[in-house]
């Protein structure tokens, strides 16, 4: 008897699994309701919208690097080393370049808007200044911005007045 029970429920747990290995897309059950998702096939043939096999992945596409990018960026090599060597940035260095020109950053950020994910490179140039440098997914660099700390202070203390 334990036997048939323990077959019976090997049966079930294969005929589950097989059940959800498609996902099925049917008509609502009025006019205009939303269509529902279920692993269970539709009533009739006629209400499906959309099938889906769930064992079957997509190939995962890897996003293209520049070659450009992991050397010099946008640069030559003759104009990067200048620019390094002279302590200088410009806009397409790569951000290997940008830590050899200006050295490890005091602190890192990471900044996410619509065109994508870019990395900010913070650099305190003593109480007068910071430096944020912006590198985007490429690794390129595309924006320097110098802040006044302090300016920020003195503005809160007028408003606060």
């Amino acid at each position: 008897m334990k036997r048939v029970a323990a077959i019976f429920t090997l049966i079930l747990t294969f005929a589950h699994t097989a059940e959800a290995e498609a996902l099925y897309k049917c008509k609502g059950l009025g006019m205009f309701d939303t269509p529902i998702w279920t692993n269970t096939p539709c009533k009739s043939k006629s209400d499906i919208l959309e099938t889906r096999n769930l064992r079957v992945y997509p190939p995962v596409q890897k996003p293209e690097e520049k070659p450009a990018a992991k050397e010099h960026g946008n640069l030559t090599a003759e104009k990067a080393e200048k620019l390094i060597q002279s302590k200088k940035l410009a806009v397409g260095m790569s951000r290997k370049d940008v830590i050899r020109s200006w050295g490890k950053p005091d602190e890192t950020d990471t900044l996410l808007t619509e065109k994508g994910k870019s990395d900010i490179l913070i650099y305190h140039r003593g109480s007068t200044k910071s430096q944020y440098v912006l590198i985007d997914e490429q690794g390129l660099l595309t924006n320097v911005k110098s802040v006044n700390p302090n300016a920020a202070k003195t503005e809160k203390k007028q408003e606060n007045k």
